[in-house]
């Protein structure tokens, strides 16, 4: 195979890889335009599972067109080795945002969960399941559209399962504990992930931490107690209304959580209408602080005005030039698509971003990974 080109599509620069795929940015011959590029490795092109998940995903999303997914242009296989040809996106992950600047503004964090929520309800109503919502799997691009990303653990409601019955798929921390214990995900489960999202917008923290877990035993007990601080208690900012929808798709019940994601996105439309925003003006309108300390989390202080504070232990701190002088700077985050199969439970793993830097619109919370001892 021409390590530089699969069928139609000139190999420009890897953008990122993951357990299981690579994501290269590429050229399409035939039109003469760029796109996100993603295969599988060759060395996993021995293993089956592998092969049938990166299949399935091929023709689960082929067809599916929406404004709050990610846009499958193409798919195939040239010399054994399947491809997805997907729009080349501008902008940054949830994930990057969240470490670079930490909680947004509530009427953005509205806002994007909103359309992650309309996202989830099309491919809910198209049949499928997520089953990996988190924030590297959320995307808001420079033009201010919000997208759900990575259908590599998707499957049909019906669809039988790749997995062994009581092997867990998906990242712990954004799993709810039914699916835990060995239940099958459910809508109401990519909910429950939707959720955490949410709540890390918000106020800068998992709603249930990983952290002084030794056991997974120990962290079930922590997701069933259902003692998570509201969200408006931890800023009081955040509308109350907004608090108590959050804690709802967090409930430790699948019966407790919001019936369909449709029925979540009316009513944080509602939230958010009620409050005099709008979706598009809101996330265009996000700016970073420029004079903001490289490192520093920005919390809310005394009155509710914001203030600097140096980063929690164990986060990360952003990487690359701070954003005030980062404007020379030019990304092109791609499709963050290489998610990692994970078959029994183990803490999200950060995959190496799929960009070209640029200066970020700066709208963030925190999601750094969390290491868990099991």
């Amino acid at each position: 195979m021409d390590q530089t080109r699969i069928g139609n599509y000139l190999l420009e620069e890897q953008l990122g890889a993951g357990g299981m795929a690579v994501v290269w940015r590429a050229r399409q011959l035939s039109l003469g335009r760029r796109v996100a590029l993603k295969m599988l490795h060759p060395t996993t092109l021995q293993t089956d599972q592998d092969t049938l998940r990166f299949r399935r995903e091929m023709q689960l999303l082929m067809g599916l067109k929406h404004p709050c997914i990610v846009q499958i242009l193409d798919a195939g296989i040239e010399d054994d080795v399947p491809f997805i040809a997907m729009e080349l996106l501008e902008g940054r992950s949830l994930l990057e945002w969240q470490r670079a600047v930490g909680a947004l503004p509530w009427p953005a964090a509205l806002a994007i969960g909103a359309r992650l929520a309309e996202g989830l309800a099309f491919i809910h109503e198209n049949g499928l399941l997520h089953r990996d919502v988190k924030p590297s799997n959320g995307f808001l691009t420079t033009d201010g559209q919000v997208k759900l990303l990575d259908f590599g653990l998707a499957r049909r409601v019906d669809q039988t399962a790749l997995t062994r019955q009581g092997d867990v798929v998906g990242t712990v921390g954004y799993l709810c504990a039914d699916v835990l214990v060995g239940k099958p995900h459910t809508a109401r489960s990519d909910l429950w992930a939707l959720g955490c999202v949410l709540y890390e917008l918000l106020v800068d923290r998992r709603p249930v931490e990983l952290a002084g877990c030794w056991r997974l035993e120990e962290y079930l007990g922590r997701l069933l107690s259902g003692k998570i601080v509201a969200p408006a208690t931890l800023d009081p900012r955040v509308p109350a209304p907004l608090s108590d929808l959050v804690l709802e798709l967090l409930a430790p019940t699948t019966e407790s959580r919001p019936i369909t994601a449709q029925d979540t996105a009316g009513r944080l439309d509602a939230l958010l209408a009620r409050s005099g925003h709008r979706s598009s003006e809101v996330l265009l309108g996000v700016d970073a602080p420029a004079d903001r300390p490289r490192g520093a989390v920005e919390r809310p202080g005394p009155g509710g005005r914001h203030r600097h504070a140096p980063p929690r232990p164990g986060r990360r701190r952003p990487g690359g030039p701070g954003w005030a002088g980062a404007a020379a700077l030019v990304s092109v985050l791609a499709v963050l698509a290489c998610g990692l199969a994970i078959v029994r439970p183990r803490p999200e793993v950060s995959v190496a971003p799929h960009q070209v830097r640029r200066p970020a619109p700066s709208c963030a919370a925190t999601a750094v990974p969390i290491a868990a001892p099991w």
